[in-house]
């Protein structure tokens, strides 16, 4: 950072690094827009508790936010990303923000198939990584870069909705049994892949889209033993 750039403001520097949309940026990691506001305008001094949630929820400094000095990124040295994530692109009229990272690797398991075990993959064996473009999966899917991952199909148990071959991306966020929804679980030393679905009693049924295989209704007080991974938001196919 230049001497100029280390003399701006705690806004100034937020403005950079949260885009032309700052509100939509504020609803995403639940900053009140009146908050907001008032630290883009300087009339506000940021609170403990508004660091750091702007620290748990994104990957901006907050040493770089209140000083200046440094990386805007957290986490530098162990980013999986391939290019310098503290790329600066100067626009028209000298205005400047702070790219984020232009690629995501997100890491690609298994999930296997046979008559006993259904569908299941071993959480150590990770295949390889896929690249997926930051701003697709951090804009356009709204999910973390570091809550997230891939598993590859092998068997026919979810089919029509998932076959073999195809690759789910998973929110591991998301653990809150949405009805109706395809998760993927612990079970024991596997992982399987599985609808849930929410009964009126309080019980949860796990479901093959195949109709070949039989459903299993998890009583209401058995519920909260189930250790759900995160869900599957996006599916990928050869045609």
């Amino acid at each position: 950072m230049s001497e100029k750039q280390t003399q701006e403001s705690f806004g100034e520097r937020l403005k950079k690094v949260i885009g032309p949309e700052p509100y939509a940026w504020a609803d995403q990691i639940g900053l009140g827009k009146s908050t907001l506001a008032g630290l883009l305008s300087n009339v506000m001094r940021p609170q403990t508790r508004t660091l750091m949630k702007i620290a748990d929820k994104t990957d901006i400094s907050i040493s770089w936010l209140l000083t200046g000095k440094g990386s805007p990124w957290i986490n530098i040295s162990s980013s999986p990303f391939p290019e310098d994530p503290t790329t600066i692109a100067r626009e028209p009229g000298e205005h400047y923000r702070v790219l984020p990272p232009p690629y995501v690797f997100v890491p690609r398991f298994r999930i296997r198939t046979d008559g006993k075990t259904d569908d299941s993959f071993y959480s150590g064996q990770v295949i390889d990584h896929i690249t997926f473009k930051s701003d697709w999966i951090i804009g356009t899917m709204q999910l973390d870069p570091k809550n997230i991952a891939l598993v590859s199909i092998i068997g026919d148990s979810m089919e029509p909705t998932l076959k073999e071959g195809d690759m789910v991306l998973l929110d591991q966020r998301d653990r809150n049994m949405r009805n109706d929804a395809i998760y993927v679980m612990r079970r024991d030393e596997d992982l399987v892949a599985k609808r849930l679905q929410r009964g009126f009693d309080g019980s949860v049924t796990i479901k093959s889209d195949n109709l070949a295989y039989e459903d299993i209704r998890i009583a209401p007080e058995q519920v909260g033993q189930l250790a759900i991974l995160g869900r599957a938001v996006w599916i990928g196919r050869r045609i």
